[in-house]
């Protein structure tokens, strides 16, 4: 499986440290080793924001053909929060291909955690986390996207 997981990050904040990091794992990464890709979402780094109360990243991925698929956590009224996963092109933008506007976000409880992504080699995408239960604390949470941002109805119970 091609998965990186990097350290909780602030989406809200510029994601700087992301367009060097991908300079490394792409194939349209700077000439010179170490050196940001100003290319890359047209200065180097991408912010993303879905005007939450705040939003953590958790994971990345790199699919096949260059696409970037990463993710986290967004909170939302009430202290809640829900899968969030992202994917952009190769040059770092918002991929419109997926899930129509390049993001999917997901709610299975009051309190949901993604904490890693993979990508598989039929191109689907594996979220990996947990939700919170009124029962038993937390359960983990296996969710499979289509490479389109659809939920994979197909894989386990209920995708």
């Amino acid at each position: 499986m091609n998965c990186q997981t990097q350290k909780k990050f602030n989406m809200k904040k510029t994601v700087y440290y992301l367009g060097i990091a991908l300079a490394m794992v792409t194939p349209l990464a700077a000439q010179n080793a170490g050196e940001i890709d100003y290319a890359f979402a047209k200065s180097g780094y991408g912010e993303f924001d879905i005007q939450s109360k705040d939003q953590n990243g958790f994971a990345i991925a790199v699919q096949s053909n260059g696409k970037i698929v990463f993710g986290g956590t967004h909170e939302h009224s009430g202290n809640k929060t829900d899968f969030l996963i992202y994917r952009v092109s190769a040059n770092g933008n918002l991929d419109l291909t997926f899930s129509s506007d390049g993001r999917v976000t997901e709610s299975f409880s009051d309190k949901d955690e993604l904490m890693a992504l993979a990508v598989r080699p039929n191109g689907k995408i594996l979220a990996l986390g947990y939700m919170e239960t009124a029962s038993n604390g937390r359960d983990i949470l296996l969710m499979q996207l289509d490479a389109d941002g659809s939920i994979d109805n197909n894989f386990g119970t209920n995708g």
